[in-house]
């Protein structure tokens, strides 16, 4: 008996999100609001932390959300 052949008919290849922790100490904190709000204008991917191919107000939420928790 042949075994039956198995096709993949999708596939979706997912990054790790874009690090809100903007100088690597571990934590987010205002240090890092600073820096978003520095880099915010230049629409760099590493502060597109929905990673919706802009650089606004969005991602600053997803920042200070990151700092709550």
């Amino acid at each position: 008996m042949a075994t039956p052949e198995k096709t993949i008919t999708s596939l979706s290849v997912t990054e790790n999100p874009p690090s809100t922790d903007l100088n690597n100490d571990g934590k987010q904190t205002f240090i890092d609001i600073g820096i978003f709000l520095q880099n915010m204008l230049h629409n760099d991917a590493r502060y597109d932390f929905n990673q919706d191919g802009k650089v606004d107000a969005r991602d600053m939420g997803i920042l200070i959300d990151a700092g709550r928790h």
